[in-house]
């Protein structure tokens, strides 16, 4: 391991924190608000990306500027994270379908769950809403639609692995992140 591999390991969890707070402070605003539409309503209907990415679902693959904002600004801890969290997906998709095969579905409902809040931190709206609809099969204990959910989650990640997230060396934001 390197001295910048172990920086950033001893930095993740205070990236974490720092992340999670605004998602928890502009959650409750928006409880207070007239027009919240369920859990997640702010993470499935993301700002407009600066470099738009394919959208076969509807759904943009990366929502960029917040992926920015929760990663303090940061390209690279925001792709960082996403790395992470593509790498860490497989492993925890297959305990996932371990624990519903075995009939714990507490268990499968806690892991979905720490799968939904990493997809929420990476700004992914695509893959985010596989994850809640995998979350909802997962409360109803169905493993038939948690069967098609983990599929439709697998396809998102694929998906996500397949696009060149790295700005283009003239873009603004590339720039940005130079200065």
């Amino acid at each position: 391991m390197t001295t910048f591999d172990l920086t950033l390991l001893a930095l993740a969890p205070v990236v974490l924190v720092l992340l999670t707070y605004p998602l928890l402070s502009d959650r409750a605003s928006r409880r207070a608000g007239p027009d919240v539409t369920g859990d997640h309503a702010d993470l499935v209907q993301p700002a407009a990306p600066t470099r738009a990415p394919p959208k076969l679902t509807g759904l943009p693959l990366r929502d960029l500027p917040e992926a920015l904002r929760r990663s303090g600004g940061s390209q690279d801890i925001a792709d960082s994270l996403l790395e992470q969290m593509l790498a860490e997906l497989p492993s925890q998709t297959e305990d996932l379908a371990a624990a519903v095969a075995a009939g714990d579905w507490p268990a499968a409902r806690g892991l979905v769950h720490d799968i939904r809040c990493e997809t929420a931190l990476c700004a992914v709206p695509a893959l985010h809403a596989a994850v809640c609809r995998l979350q909802a099969a997962a409360r109803d204990e169905d493993p038939g639609a948690v069967a098609g959910a983990l599929a439709e989650v697998d396809r998102e990640r694929r998906r996500l692995l397949a696009f060149d997230w790295h700005a283009p060396a003239d873009s603004p934001l590339a720039e940005a992140n130079a200065s």
